[in-house]
């Protein structure tokens, strides 16, 4: 009697389980349906069916296909979407799977009225995604000033950088947007501020040719000889990359010139190793060591040589002109490098008959002989 008793009191327990379990079921399956209604109504931008929606009483921050409701109202840029869901209680820092709040999605979507809307509700202004990108930087890099504008003014860190090291400066200087440049340098942005390689704005301005960033950031105070953990300079970045105008500008602002990387390759050597005739004219004009050669001793004029001889480019006057440049200001024409070659051995091994009577013109000895006796 009293086993059957239990059986029952048992039965009675599964049965309050499964009631219950199914009530659970139930309210899951409406606060999906109410969602899935809500967000149709949001992606077709029916303001009036989303009132409705909302006079329900359901959790609106719950998911439906991996978002919000609030979060895809932002996406789409619905602003008075956006109110109505907030005024239910919608949280503002909600974050996608990468990270990303809402308020990054609105700043890299361009979306300025959504983007005042979170930021008046309390949205995180420094929030990070998984790659350490902020909101001001998501508006730095895609150019949007005005949206940018609101978060300056809401006093966002202005210097926050990225899992790279990359501040909103940087990615403005990377993308050429001189006037986001500006507007960071005005808000007190920081122009030094390096990368994890230490490769500051001005150096990636340079290497990128934008030659209108590069002219805001040396006006904002940018160090014009700073080093990157290569050793390269802003004056190395415009040289390698052959953009004379910008190393015209670095010229004006008193660049040291002379400053090589760890490897000691100069900004001339490479200006000329790459063909870059106009860049190495205008350093040798500016008075640039002319015989500072790399590690190896390998020197400006043996990089000229090698660029003119037969095995390069035989008919290239410009490259010609070069080798007269240097030697004209002061380069030495029986320099050595590792193997003791010299730039009248160098030409001569190429064939270059023109080269090799110039040199001797200009002094070059003849009895020299390289580490394996040759001459």
């Amino acid at each position: 009697m009293s086993r059957s008793i239990s059986m029952q009191g048992q039965d009675l327990n599964i049965g309050r389980q499964r009631n219950g379990s199914n009530h659970e079921g139930f309210e899951k399956r409406e606060k999906r349906r109410n969602i899935r209604q809500l967000q149709v109504a949001i992606s077709q931008g029916d303001i009036e069916l989303v009132k409705r929606i909302l006079i329900s009483d359901f959790d609106v921050d719950f998911q439906y296909n991996g978002q919000t409701s609030l979060q895809l109202a932002v996406c789409q840029g619905l602003p008075e979407i956006c109110t109505l869901l907030i005024s239910k209680g919608a949280n503002v820092n909600q974050t996608n799977a990468d990270g990303n709040s809402l308020l990054n999605m609105a700043c890299w979507r361009g979306f300025a009225e959504v983007a005042v809307l979170l930021v008046n509700n309390g949205a995180d202004i420094n929030s990070r995604n998984e790659s350490g990108n902020t909101s001001l930087n998501a508006c730095a890099y895609k150019g949007f000033s005005n949206i940018a504008e609101i978060l300056l003014s809401a006093k966002c860190d202005i210097n926050l950088h990225n899992e790279e090291g990359q501040t909103p400066l940087y990615s403005a200087s990377r993308t050429g947007n001189a006037t986001m440049v500006h507007q960071l340098l005005k808000a007190g942005a920081d122009p030094d501020w390096g990368d994890l390689t230490r490769k500051t704005p001005l150096m990636t301005a340079a290497a990128e040719g934008h030659v209108e960033v590069v002219r805001a950031l040396l006006e904002g105070g940018a160090s014009v000889n700073e080093q990157s953990q290569q050793g390269r300079t802003a004056v190395f970045e415009a040289a390698i990359s052959g953009h004379n105008e910008i190393l015209q500008e670095l010229i004006k602002y008193k660049a040291d010139l002379n400053l090589a990387t760890i490897k000691g390759f100069t900004p001339l050597i490479e200006a000329i190793s790459h063909n870059h005739i106009a860049s190495a004219t205008a350093l040798i004009e500016a008075d640039c060591d002319v015989n500072l050669a790399d590690r190896t001793h390998w020197a400006p004029i043996h990089a000229a040589i090698r660029q003119v001889s037969s095995t390069f480019d035989p008919d290239n006057n410009s490259v010609s002109d070069v080798v007269v440049a240097l030697v004209t200001a002061g380069a030495d024409v029986n320099k050595c490098d590792a193997e003791n070659w010299t730039p009248l051995y160098q030409a001569a091994s190429a064939g270059d008959l023109e080269i090799c009577n110039y040199l001797l013109k200009k002094g070059a000895a003849v009895d020299s002989v390289t580490k394996h006796g040759s001459s």
